[in-house]
């Protein structure tokens, strides 16, 4: 069980690493940097007695943020965390988030089978296995005027304003596995670490891909698994469709 402290230095060294990352933005753009958005455990208590761990990377926020409304005065919106620990409630957040949430109890929970009942769509579901993750978003600001579509251009440009930090941010979660959600968010990852990844253990959604043995960039094996992004309104719609791809990629 983890104790205080330990809990006490890993949210110390999250908030220093997301001062950080906003204080580059605020010098390298004209930009809001009240929009900038925390990410990061969901739950500290929990996420460090869980095993495996699952690290979510996505791309952005896509709604309007709002410094103002930061519960724990930390100078950035802090409503995404907070919601995602109640269980995803507000609904700009739950086409994204229970996906996730099914995506964690896949990888936690590998002979649970979706049945679609009740208790498996509501807020207490997500809420039990939210609180059991680590996520980050690439661009740490929400996008106002695209409402969450900027390209993939556009979040590279952002994830190398940052590069050291969001792999701190990564290495400080020490993740057993790497979930990406969209676009090429694997390939920006991999460039990101370089000669650091050794070799990924590389799973991609509906496609062929190698699974090499080993990366070491936090000193274990890693797996990194590039799904659609969980509000994907094409293939893979339905709750069921998100489970099946999971599991197919997981029981290669």
């Amino acid at each position: 069980m983890p104790n205080g402290v330990e809990i006490e230095d890993i949210i110390r060294t999250e908030m220093q690493i997301l001062r950080e990352m906003k204080e580059i933005l605020a010098a390298q753009m004209e930009a809001n940097v009240n929009n900038f958005c925390a990410d990061g455990i969901v739950n500290h208590h929990v996420y460090l007695e869980v095993q495996p761990k699952i690290l979510f990377v996505l791309k952005e926020v896509n709604w309007q943020a709002n410094a103002d409304f930061a519960e724990n005065r930390h100078d950035w919106d802090d409503r995404l965390v907070n919601d995602l620990r109640d269980g995803a409630r507000h609904p700009n957040f739950r086409p994204t988030w229970h996906p996730v949430a099914i995506w964690a109890k896949v990888i936690l929970k590998p002979d649970w089978v979706w049945t679609g009942t009740a208790d498996e769509r509501d807020f207490q579901f997500r809420a039990d296995w939210l609180r059991q993750i680590a996520f980050l978003n690439l661009k740490k600001t929400s996008s106002i005027e695209d409402h969450g579509i900027a390209d993939l251009d556009e979040i590279e440009r952002y994830a190398w304003m940052y590069p050291e930090q969001l792999k701190r941010q990564v290495k400080l979660y020490s993740p057993d596995f790497i979930v990406c959600g969209g676009r090429a968010i694997g390939n920006v990852l991999v460039d990101l670490f370089g000669d650091e990844t050794g070799v990924w253990n590389w799973y991609q959604c509906g496609r062929t891909a190698d699974a090499p043995q080993l990366n070491s960039f936090v000193g274990k094996s890693v797996k990194l698994i590039e799904m659609a992004h969980p509000s994907n309104r094409g293939r893979g719609t339905s709750y069921l469709q998100k489970y099946l791809d999971l599991r197919f990629l997981l029981d290669r």
